[in-house]
């Protein structure tokens, strides 16, 4: 059906005041006008219109989804991966496995990939504390990388610390223990080893103390019998019996047989001790210029 004398206006004064307008026709014409290429400068636009790229690509995204949805995602086994479990297993038991062993690690390796993976796509690694340490951990290892030093390096790190190698003083002594109410039987047998003390051992009370002790540090004396026994004992001189001397456990006799002092360790005595911190020091400092350069990728935002 065709409508006629539909009043129609515009700029051009050229244009018929009234038209005849039919929907079936036009319907075709819109067709007809698509498929003939009629208003190109539309198509034009339309394509250098965003939405439709944003339509277009989302659609696409959308059938690739759906095309690769369904295919099973490849998990290869190859010789690598048996020749590295064969590796691990003769490391931690001394044999190569047999073939048996071999095929089970493999089921194994296989097992453990597919949780792996599905834990990866369900985003289990995700705010996980232990994972983001392990990472961490990792990414140190790759940072501390560091060549090792010739024996010129080590020296001369000896050198440039050598308070570090600082051996502090050292005390061997022999001690009597009395308990603190019998001071009268100290000062007994104080008297009496004074004139010969090769039989010192018998004096003195029951105790869980030794009676010899060999190159001990004041730190060392001090856990034992405590911060006042030490500061006593570097006043006594060597060779002779003196007391009474104070402890956390009573009143003691005590013969300091020798004070070595405080000294530095020879290089090649703490040779070992100097490459490790040496190699401390260079790692720890290469962590550091490594997490500098990282940094400057990040801008800081403190709120």
């Amino acid at each position: 059906m065709c409508y006629g004398d539909i009043p129609k206006s515009g700029p051009d004064e050229t244009w018929p005041r009234s038209v005849t307008f039919c929907p079936s026709r036009a319907g075709q014409g819109i067709v007809n006008s698509l498929s003939s290429g009629f208003h190109a400068d539309t198509r034009i636009t339309l394509l250098r219109h965003p939405l439709f790229w944003f339509l277009l690509l989302g659609g696409l995204l959308f059938a690739a989804d759906a095309w690769f949805a369904d295919r099973p995602e490849k998990l290869i086994v190859n010789d690598a991966v048996r020749n590295r479990l064969a590796d691990l297993w003769q490391s931690q038991s001394g044999r190569p496995p047999g073939k048996d062993e071999l095929d089970s690690l493999v089921d194994n390796w296989i097992r453990e990939e597919v949780f792996y993976r599905e834990a990866l796509r369900l985003q289990l690694d995700k705010d996980d504390t232990i994972i983001r340490r392990r990472l961490i951990q990792k990414l140190d290892f790759i940072a501390e990388d560091v060549d090792e030093p010739d024996e010129a390096d080590i020296e001369d790190y000896y050198d440039r610390h050598i308070d570090r190698y600082r051996l502090p003083p050292r005390f061997t002594f022999q001690q009597i223990f009395f308990a603190t109410e019998h001071e009268r039987a100290l000062d007994a047998a104080l008297e009496v080893i004074h004139k010969n003390d090769a039989g010192w051992r018998r004096y003195g009370d029951p105790g869980m103390l030794n009676d010899s002790w060999a190159s001990r540090t004041r730190h060392e004396i001090a856990s034992t019998f405590g911060s006042e026994f030490v500061d006593q004992l570097a006043d006594i001189e060597p060779g002779q019996w003196t007391g009474p001397v104070a402890s956390v456990f009573g009143l003691h006799l005590v013969k300091v047989i020798s004070k070595e002092p405080a000294h530095h360790a020879a290089f090649a005595d703490v040779k070992r001790e100097v490459l490790n911190d040496y190699l401390q020091d260079k790692r720890a400092q290469a962590r550091q210029r490594y997490y500098r350069r990282l940094l400057e990728r990040y801008e800081i935002v403190r709120q």
